[in-house]
């Protein structure tokens, strides 16, 4: 059981990392949570378990050399980002999600050797809001769950 918030380690083919795990009392604080979405059990489970549950999928095809520019689209809390930056690429994570963002750059201030460059919006064919629960484009903020999208070109 997590007691509130600890910094704990993980892999990434023998490279060790830091990574920032909740308890559900903690989770509850973080900016942008949404219990509608579910428990904060879950909500504290998902903030580590990316992490470990997909090492085998990045330790096979996540690949990059020292200078590598690396646009993680979707970031959420940055195991991807992370072992990305840890392998030398600099990396651009974009994640539009205030919940996601709070714990991604958590994650990063616990490895500032790393080069990430969060950016606070998401990525999609043009510029405008999306509201990804009802997968609906707008040019306006239609409802606080509307995140900010731009496209790539921009």
């Amino acid at each position: 059981m997590f007691i509130m918030k600890q910094i704990t380690t993980a892999q990434f083919n023998g490279v060790t990392y830091n990574i920032v795990v909740m308890d559900e009392a903690s989770i509850a604080t973080v900016p942008g949570i949404d219990m509608t979405v579910c428990s904060l059990y879950n909500h504290a489970y998902a903030t580590h378990a990316s992490f470990v549950d997909e090492r085998e999928v990045r330790e096979r095809h996540w690949h990059f050399k020292p200078g590598d520019v690396v646009l993680d689209v979707g970031a959420a809390f940055g195991s991807y980002a992370i072992t990305a930056a840890l392998q030398g690429a600099v990396v651009y994570a974009f994640e539009p999600n205030l919940f996601c963002r709070s714990i991604l750059e958590e994650n990063i201030a616990v490895n500032p050797e790393f080069p990430i460059q969060v950016v606070s919006l998401g990525l999609h064919e043009k510029s405008g809001w999306f509201d990804p629960d009802a997968n609906i484009f707008s040019n306006d903020q239609v409802n606080p769950g509307c995140l900010r999208v731009v496209s790539l070109d921009e």
